[in-house]
């Protein structure tokens, strides 16, 4: 008798534990492929030189992990480059790069650094 009351009580236990198999419907799939990632949003941040020489522009649509630095209408390629805080982007050759942190920068090009504020548009 016991034997037979352990039998059931493994045999209920299996079969609570048994896979329910869920039948899609047309609707659920159609919700499915409706959610899609949405698209990147390009970043643009303006900066004034302190020197008064024309604005820096920076874009990224991809959070500064490659960034196109726009120096007076010339559009230069960067990557994201170690920085202590803040972001730091350089071109590939580390001739010019723009380092910033909230609404203060410095960009790096031909071996002198020049102070950056961010333009509030």
């Amino acid at each position: 008798m016991k034997k037979f009351l352990l039998l059931a009580v493994l045999a209920l236990g299996l079969v609570a534990c048994g896979q329910k198999e869920e039948v899609k419907t047309e609707e659920t799939t159609q919700v499915e492929q409706a959610v899609e990632a949405p698209a990147a949003e390009e970043t643009i941040i303006t900066f004034a030189r302190e020197d008064g020489e024309a604005n820096i522009v920076v874009k990224s649509s991809d959070n500064f992990e490659t960034a196109t630095i726009v120096i007076e209408d010339q559009e230069y390629a960067a990557k994201q480059a170690v920085s202590g805080s803040g972001v730091k982007i350089a071109t590939e050759d580390g001739k010019i790069s723009v380092h910033f942190k909230n609404d203060e920068g410095i960009l790096e090009m031909d071996g002198t650094d020049v102070n950056l504020t961010v333009v509030k548009e």
